[in-house]
């Protein structure tokens, strides 16, 4: 529970400042790594590459006083006393923390289970190198993969001392409580709901599972319908073609992959803007700084995981609309400016400006891409000073409402925003293309049928729609709109049925519009995320998003990745609108005893907890594989690798403890034990899981013929050729063990005596290549 101090003394360090207590403490915990990859990115254009240890750690103190002497100008001392409500989320992220990371130890084995032992490669390398990322399973090769929370792993190495075992269940758990603390901050500061309230949504929305997984169904093999999940995947699979995971499956599962790692990214977002929208700040510099943060969000979930920047701008983008439509009316002057016309000339000269600028961009980035970057630059710096130079600013902002700016923004906000928008973008840099652009198709793959989106959606779907009908007036529209929502049901296609949950939700907001309710900034987020979260669960029943794995995975990914990002909009959209209900019919409620309202909506969470618990009763006992195992083996998560390769736990001790080099083991096939003793030893391996690195690296050449080098060093008679081939691959290290034994039958009567011997224990054996 080390890392719960480390929130304690972000959240002592934040009370000195005037700013939202929660938001401070985990904004500053994921601005820190950004800003120390930068200090480290620079000193290494310089020729010093920081190493591990005291050097690191001073860079991330830097980090964080930068990060702290920008929100002290920002928000200024804190000079009143500090509101207890202020601590109730740090709270709940404390007590959710604690939850989920004694989950993690009661399966804390890395078995070979999805991409378990791909995650942990990731984060070892990251930790050991978080500047220059490199790909763990093909030494030598450079990583194409997001990597900002396995730099954070780095982080918890330094600052904490943790080892690799221990940072990757601290990762799962912090994602899944910052994810749940978020929900929880929500529903309070968004949604205006008790705490009561937000406690509930924020451990259920986060931990609940979704229809199949309550019931213990998958979709049946043979035919249509479903049939009794005896298994693992089937509630992951219930949406045909595709995997429709949701945070708790995932969580279960314990993969530490990027779209889980971020999982609460995304809200924490829409909660920060939701501070800027909403903050006292004047309309243009209010403008600028959510301007600001969209473009810093953006940039940050490129380094992250890049799925969700479309699904975040169009989030924004339904928000700006929804504000918009409910809000503009404040922003109107009610009696009009007249406003000079500006002359002919200058509005000429802006177009030019504009259109300068323009190519200027376009040749910079489109047409000289085979020029040197010198000549890119100065076509760029051209085009941006005839900019500055031409376009008639003040006649711009003249025209502009609350263009007069009351104060001048600060030099060091402006090297803030200057030096996090280039720290997030080159952390993204080491990212390749995968060759095909961003597009979206719609290949003629079978759509969700209705009774697929409610095994998945189901719980969601009908809090929505009853919390949604409770709130419509009893009008000629609402009768329309419920009849719908009816036929919608039965009809075999899920489109339908999303569409009518969109059409009322619309007709909810015009019909708030029309009966002049009250309406802010919170109101407005509040829809939008409703909105959102719906349109986010139709797009894959429209367009996918185009795939370079092939059109098969085109569906899969894109509901993969939506699903994901939506199950947290859904379950704030569900909450929202049964607290507005409860709300509107209070009097109804309270009028045959106060407690009623408090009985009806704790026989609601009972029902969804017990509900939700049925999922863990079914899954968890698959993963306590290692829970009879005690002592070192089962903390550093080996007891069940060491069960079924007996002395393997003794070698992967042995190897971490040697200089950094090049471990050969036996090819096997993917999503198992291949490569495990360099994995958890935390060194790099000579080749990993082959279609893994081929679908990362791109490297198929070079791939095949390692596969073909193992075979040959591994079967080879003559002890000096197999020891010159190992040299001229620069291994380090061989391992010798039961899944080399399974691959080459025939390896004990190979000879090894022209190796040094490191260590030789049950059916493992594990050898050293002299370099000289």
């Amino acid at each position: 529970m080390i890392f719960l101090a480390l929130i304690v003394l972000l959240a002592v360090t934040g009370v000195l400042i005037a700013a939202p207590l929660f938001e401070f403490v985990f904004g500053a915990l994921l601005l820190v790594p950004v800003f120390r990859f930068l200090l480290g990115f620079g000193l290494l254009k310089l020729g010093y590459a920081v190493p591990n240890g005291p050097a690191s750690f001073f860079l991330y103190a830097i980090s964080f006083l930068f990060v702290f002497s920008v929100a002290l100008k920002v928000f200024g001392r804190r000079r009143r006393e500090l509101d207890r409500a202020e601590l109730y989320p740090l709270l709940f992220f404390a007590l959710v923390y604690g939850f989920s990371y004694s989950l993690c130890m009661m399966w804390p084995d890395f078995v070979d289970l999805g991409e378990r032992l791909r995650d942990y490669a990731v984060l070892a390398a990251s930790i050991d190198s978080p500047v220059l990322p490199l790909d763990p399973w093909m030494d030598g090769v450079k990583l194409n993969y997001y990597v900002y929370w396995y730099r954070f792993g780095n982080l918890l190495s330094t600052v904490l001392g943790m080892e690799v075992w221990q940072i990757y269940h601290v990762m799962l758990s912090f994602s899944m409580s910052l994810y749940a603390a978020t929900i929880f901050q929500i529903v309070r500061s968004i949604i205006r709901a008790p705490i009561s309230a937000a406690a509930v949504a924020g451990f259920l929305i986060p931990f609940g599972s979704n229809v199949a997984g309550i019931f213990s169904l998958k979709r049946a093999e043979q035919g249509m319908g479903w049939e009794p999940d005896n298994g693992w995947w089937g509630p992951s699979r219930v949406i045909s073609g595709a995997i429709d995971e949701f945070p708790a499956w995932s969580f279960v599962l314990g993969d530490a992959h990027p779209h889980f790692l971020n999982l609460a990214a995304f809200p924490f977002f829409i909660l920060v803007l939701y501070r800027i929208a909403s903050s006292s700040a004047q309309g243009l510099p209010r403008l600028t700084q959510s301007v600001l943060f969209i473009i810093g969000a953006t940039l940050f979930l490129m380094a992250s995981n890049a799925w969700e920047v479309p699904m975040w701008l169009g989030t924004v983008g339904a928000t700006s609309l929804l504000g918009w439509f409910f809000l503009r009316s404040k922003s109107v002057p009610s009696q009009p400016v007249k406003l000079e016309r500006p002359p002919l000339f200058e509005i000429f000269k802006g177009c030019v400006a504009i259109g300068i600028l323009t190519a200027a961009v376009l040749c910079a980035y489109v047409n000289f891409n085979q020029s040197t970057p010198l000549l890119r630059l100065a076509v760029l710096a051209l085009g941006v000073s005839f900019f500055a130079f031409a376009f008639p600013f003040k006649i711009v902002l003249s025209r502009l409402p609350e263009a007069r700016l009351t104060t001048i923004p600060s030099p060091q906000l402006v090297v803030f925003w200057v030096l996090l928008f280039i720290a997030l973008k080159a952390s993204s840099h080491h990212i390749a293309p995968e060759g095909v652009s961003f597009d979206l198709v719609r290949s003629p793959i079978p759509v969700t049928t209705t009774a697929e989106i409610l095994m998945h959606w189901g719980v969601q779907f009908a809090l929505l729609a009853m919390g949604s009908i409770l709130l419509l007036r009893a009008s000629f529209e609402s009768v329309v709109m419920v009849g719908f929502l009816g036929l919608a049901v039965v009809y075999d296609k899920a489109a339908l049925l999303i569409y009518s949950l969109i059409a009322l939700q619309v007709v909810r907001l015009l019909a708030d519009r029309q009966a002049g309710k009250p309406v802010g900034w919170a109101y407005v987020f509040e829809n939008s995320i409703i909105i959102s979260g719906l349109v986010l669960v139709l797009t894959p029943e429209i367009v996918f998003v185009n795939d370079s794995y092939g059109g098969d995975i085109e569906r899969m990914n894109t509901i993969f990745k939506i699903y994901t990002t939506a199950w947290g909009l859904l379950g704030l959209g569900a909450v929202s609108v049964l607290h507005q209900s409860f709300k509107k019919f209070n009097s109804q409620l309270t009028a045959p005893g106060p407690f009623l309202p408090t009985i009806v909506g704790g026989l609601l969470t009972l029902a969804l907890i017990i509900a939700s618990s049925f999922f863990y009763r079914h899954t968890a006992p698959m993963r306590w594989g290692g829970l009879e195992s005690k002592g070192a083996a089962r903390s550093e998560g080996l007891a069940t690798a060491n069960r079924w390769h007996p002395g393997s736990a003794d070698t992967i001790r042995a190897l971490r403890e040697l200089p950094r080099g090049r471990v050969l083991e036996a090819q096997g096939r993917a999503y198992s034990y291949t490569c495990f003793v360099s994995t958890l030893a935390a060194q790099p391996s000579y080749l990993g899981w082959a279609n893994h690195i081929n679908l990362l690296t791109k490297e198929s050449g070079e791939v095949n013929r390692r596969e073909k080098m193992t075979d040959q060093i591994y079967t080879e008679r003559d002890c000096s050729v197999r020891k010159e081939l190992a040299k001229n691959e620069r291994i380090s290290y061989i391992v010798v063990g039961t899944l080399e034994r399974k691959k080459y039958t025939d390896i004990d009567s190979r000879d090894f005596s022209c190796f040094s011997p490191v260590v030789k224990t049950g059916e493992y054996a594990l050898y050293q290549i002299p370099l000289s």
